[in-house]
Parts: structure tokens; sequence; C-alpha cells
């Protein structure tokens, strides 16, 4: 995934910058490297999630019945 990204921007006669996840950004090797190539960092949801109280339990598998136990969401 890397290697296409160097070809793009050597191949393109217009300036490339790519999106990153912030996780990866943040980190010293990646995040250099992409830093230097000019990438722009975004906060994915799935990067952000923390584990909450309570319990959910899928009621009809498919169809998107949940009922949830102890939680402090609706």
């Amino acid at each position: 995934m890397f290697v296409d990204a160097m070809v793009m921007m050597v191949t393109c006669d217009r300036p490339v910058r790519f999106l990153i996840a912030g996780v990866s950004y943040r980190n010293w090797l990646i995040g250099g490297f992409a830093k230097m190539m000019g990438a722009i960092p975004i906060e994915r949801q799935q990067d952000a999630k923390v584990k909450g109280e309570g319990r959910i339990e899928q009621l009809d598998y498919g169809k998107g019945n949940i009922r949830g136990s102890n939680t402090k969401f609706s």
C-alpha cells in the first residue's frame, strides 16, 4: 500500500495528498513518512470507540433488532 502512494506521487503531474488514519499518523515511524509526504490525518469512528457499560444482545439475526440492558444510550 505504501509503494502505490510513492508511484502515484512520482508519476502524477499534479500535487498528490493522501488521507491517513489518525492512529497511524501519530505513530512515530509511519507518521513521520506520512508528514514528509504531506498526508492528511483523519479520525475514524472505530479508533474512537470506548468500552461502555451494560450489555447488548441481538434479538433477530439480520433484522437489526437489538436489546440493551444497563446501558447509557437510547
